[in-house]
Parts: C-alpha cells; structure tokens; sequence
C-alpha cells in the first residue's frame, strides 16, 4: 500500500506545482453549481425502445447476502448534496469510481461498467482522467482533486469480491463487505420473438431431441407447460424459466441429458445458456475437474455445465454432487487458498453418453433425468439447427428468453426431482440385491416399519430370495449381506445393529426397520415389537444357538 501511495503522491505532484498555492487565509469553500440530481455515469443495463429482459434483482436469502449503496459505505453519500461544497461533491463522486478492495484499488470502467483492478497509480489516474477528467463531467475533475481525495483516504474500503447476481455493486455476507463481480445481464428480445421458425425449429429440437418425445407440437407443449397438471415438459421449462428470470436464485435441482448417441444436440443446450444467461455467469466443467480436489469453479458463476461427463468413480462423483447442490452455503477448496464460504448461486447441467453415469440412490431428489431421441430424425433435426446462420440461432434463444420469461414459476415443482423411466431404470441399474430384497413386497409384508428382526432370520430369508431369483452367488454369502446392511443404515432404511433380550435372556442381534421418509427416531430394541414371523421360527433360531454353544458349526 505504502508503494502506491508514494507512486500518486509523485505524480500528483507534477500537476500541483502548476496550480496556484493558496494564500495564508483560505477563501470560503465554494458550493457546488452542479445540480442535485446529476449523475454523468451512463446506463449500463438501458435497452432501446421495445427490447425486454427480466428486471435484474437479487434472489440470494437476504438473510445471507445484503446488497448495499454507496450511503452504507461512504460518509458523503449520506449527506443531501443540496449546498454541498464544490470539493466534497467532486470527491462524493470519484468514491463510486475508484474503490480499495483486500489493500489494492479498483476502478469502474465508463464504457463497460466492469470493476478493473489496477496495480499502477499512473494507470488508475489516467482512467480518472480520461473517463471523468476536466469537461468530460460537470465536476470539472483535476488532478488536484484526485490528489486531495487520496490524501484524506476516503475511499470505499472493501475485503474482497464476490460474486452475486443481481446484488448491485456493493453486498455484505457473513459480516464482511464485498465488491460484486457480476455484471453480465441475461439475454434481451423483443415481443414477438417467440413467433419465428427459428424458435420453433428449437423447441422441437429440446423436446423431440433432449426429452425423447415422439408426439405433439409446439401448442401442445406450451398448453401443458403452463397448465396446472404437473409433467415431465413442464418441469424443465419452468427450471430453465427460473435460471433465466432469476440468476442467482439456487434450486435443490440439477438436470441431466442422457444418450449414447452423439450428434443428437446434447451439447446444444449447454453452449445456448451462454446466450441465454451471459457467457461471463456460465462455466464449461470438465468432469476431471469436477471430481478433483478443488471447487472453485463454483466461484463467479451462476450456472455450470458439465458436457459428455464420464466420471472414474461413480459413487464419488454422486456424493459430491449432493454436497454442492441443495445448500445455501458452499465451502469453494482453491488451490492454495484453502475453502472459501461463498452463498450458493449455481445450478448445474449435466449431459452425458453414458446411460448409467453416477450411483443414484433410489430416493434421490436432486436430479432430474431426461433420455435422448437417438435416431437419424433425431440427428437430422440437430444438424438443421447447427446449419443455421449465427443470427438465425441468436433469434431462435431471444424467442425461448421471450417464451420463459412469460412462465409463473411453479417453485413447488421444481424443488424435487421430477420420476422419469430413464431415470428409474439408472437406479435399476445401481440398487445392490440386499436393497432389492428390502423393499421386495414379501419382506415388507413380513418386517413392519419399527420392528426388530434378528439378523439370523433376516439372513436366511435374504439367501432363500436370492436363490429363488437365481441372484449371483457370491452376493449370498453372510459378509456381503452384513456389509450392505451398513449401507442400508446409510439410506436411512434400517438402524444399526442392535441387540434385544428374550425370555431366558437370550439376546439376540438383529436390525430395526425405518421409513426413509420420516426421521428415524433412536429407540431401544427393547421397547419395540418383534416381528410376528419371527414366532414361526423362534425354536429354531434357538435350537441353532444352542448348538453354537455347544462348539458345532452352523453353515450357510
């Protein structure tokens, strides 16, 4: 800091040997000409007559993150400007310009309205200079001005940058304040923009290609996108309706585009939410970089996509996602940094060739799956598509802005995964044969929810069931039976092993059942019921334990 100090005092210095030096008695600050209302710094985000986009706000839990003006942040900004000195007002005014952020200083670029950091003094007077400096401005800016402001250090002091959508340039999270990196407004169309063949030439392609649907046209879908009855084209319409309407706004949901087949338009949809949100607020992952160390690709970014994933380890890559996705807070791992809390604002994409590509839990409720059309209609219809001029495909995502900007968010819906068949036959696919059997209608029938049954008798009625199913036979065995009852304790089916005594007080290990839709409540084996079957079998659970005690072995 003590560097860039000295540097502007050098510089500054030129300039003032210049100017007159004041007399030993100071004349009477001048108040400022300059009206009250005036403000030189353009309009970013003004649209021309006719052109729309969703109004920008911020959908961050206010409780997390609070967007602040320049009156929370610097002392002039409080103040009414009327009768304002000259002096005060010029320096009220380079306070929104040029900010401190963690010891180093930004500034505000006129044309772009980007936050820039720089290093040099030089360069941070020239940008004063040459954006607001002297006639540019009503202020009539010097470099004496600038040098009194920095002298008296009243600068907007910052701890770092975050990145919220829609949170102005200032936020508070967590007690600190931030400058905001977010800058890049989603996508503007005008009325009528949805009519053109090119939108429509779209929508055939996401629903036909990316949904798998053999029939209807674009009224029938839009009927069922804005009727009351809940389905699969709804869904996704409206959580794509709130990734452009509301940047920032996180949802307890992720989708997936799954097909074998290549050239389908599965990427299509990625490289469109570019257009449709910013390409600044979307990040291409890969899923190396996804399943590495580190997460700070969450960082500055409101909508991830992940294109043609293949992860190494299914599992792993399943877990993490459901660490990043459905928490209002994430712990961002940088490489040399450590974790960084920042307010969750992603949502994610996934597309994928592979058609069993993670371990999904039978009860999941984060991701939503959709099955690709893989047939030459279907390559037909993408390849038409991608022949079109990049001006017609710009038209095609301003008619699906202009289509998803008139959807009423069903926020209900989109908050849990919507059953699709593709997705229910992916957790075919994962569920090991200890689950299967659980929930199989004969053992439910048997074991009621907060029962206790031994495992002995569960063990044996698990072997009878993978015989009668021709089930592989090295998952009959005793080992791996007890080790997926763990990971049934895991997905909230069953307790722990536990233990409950008998008449004689014979104890037995066994498990009790839970509901998974419900907290499990941590109640001891003795106060809940055996399960009836288990009287059918009593006399010989305790014939066999009789016979262990007496040194014979029990097989099988």
């Amino acid at each position: 800091m003590s560097d860039h100090h000295e540097e502007l005092d050098r510089l500054l210095e030129e300039d003032q040997r210049n100017s007159s030096t004041m007399g030993a008695n100071k004349r009477k600050a001048r108040t400022s000409n300059v009206p009250e209302d005036y403000d030189p710094t353009p309009d970013y985000y003004a649209l021309p007559e006719g052109v729309i986009r969703p109004p920008s706000s911020c959908w961050v839990d206010r409780s997390l993150v609070k967007p602040l003006e320049l009156k929370d942040l610097h002392h002039l900004w409080v103040k009414p400007t009327k009768g304002m000195e000259e002096a005060k007002r010029k320096k009220r005014f380079l306070a929104s310009k040029l900010v401190l952020v963690g010891g180093e200083f930004w500034i505000k670029d006129k044309q772009s309205g980007l936050w820039v950091e720089r290093k040099k003094m030089s360069e941070i007077i020239s940008s004063l200079m040459h954006d607001w400096g002297r006639d540019k401005t009503q202020y009539n800016i010097r470099k004496e001005t600038i040098s009194d402001f920095k002298a008296g250090n009243e600068f907007v002091t910052l701890d770092g940058t975050l990145y919220v959508p829609g949170g102005g340039d200032f936020v508070e999270f967590q007690g600190r304040r931030y400058l905001n990196t977010y800058h890049q407004q989603p996508l503007a169309f005008t009325e009528g923009t949805s009519q053109s063949p090119e939108f429509k030439q779209l929508m055939e392609l996401i629903v036909h290609n990316l949904m798998g649907k053999d029939v209807g046209n674009i009224n029938e879908w839009t009927s069922a996108i804005h009727s009351d009855e809940n389905s699969d084209i709804k869904w996704l319409f409206h959580w794509l309706a709130s990734q452009y309407q509301r940047q920032g706004k996180m949802l307890p949901t992720a989708v997936w585009i799954v097909g074998s087949a290549q050239g389908v338009g599965k990427g299509l949809l990625a490289s469109g939410m570019k257009q449709l949100l910013g390409a600044s607020n979307v990040k291409t992952v890969s899923s190396e970089e996804f399943q590495g160390g580190w997460t700070d690709f969450v960082l500055d970014a409101s909508f991830i996509v992940l294109d043609e994933v293949d992860f190494g380890s299914r599992t792993e890559a399943y877990d993490k996602i459901k660490r990043l996705i459905g928490n209002e807070i994430t712990a961002a791992r940088k490489r040399n940094h450590g974790d960084i809390i920042v307010p969750s604002v992603c949502n994610f994409l996934f597309t994928t060739n592979r058609t069993n590509p993670v371990a999904m839990d039978r009860g999941d409720r984060r991701n939503t799956v959709f099955g690709t059309k893989n047939t030459q209609a279907a390559k037909d219809r993408a390849q038409a598509f991608y022949n079109l001029p990049s001006e017609a495909k710009t038209e095609a995502w301003k008619g699906l802005a202009e289509f998803l900007a008139a959807i009423q968010i069903d926020d209900k819906l989109i908050s849990h995964a919507f059953h699709t068949e593709i997705k229910e036959r992916m957790i075919e696919n994962n569920i090991n044969p200890v689950e299967e059997w659980l929930l199989s209608d004969d053992i439910k029938a048997k074991w009621p929810i907060n029962h206790f049954a031994p495992s002995d008798w569960l063990y044996r009625h698990y072997a009878d069931w993978m015989q009668d199913n021709d089930g592989f036979h090295g998952c009959i065995t005793r080992k791996y039976f007890q080790t997926k009852m763990g990971d049934m304790n895991d997905l909230g089916l069953v307790s722990q092993p536990k233990r409950k005594t008998l008449k004689g007080d014979t104890k037995y290990r066994g498990y009790i059942r839970y509901d998974p839709d419900h907290p499990a409540t941590n109640i001891e084996a003795s106060e809940l019921p055996f399960i009836s079957e288990y009287q059918k079998d009593a006399k010989l659970i305790q014939m066999r334990d009789n016979m262990k005690r007496k040194g014979f072995r029990i097989v099988g």
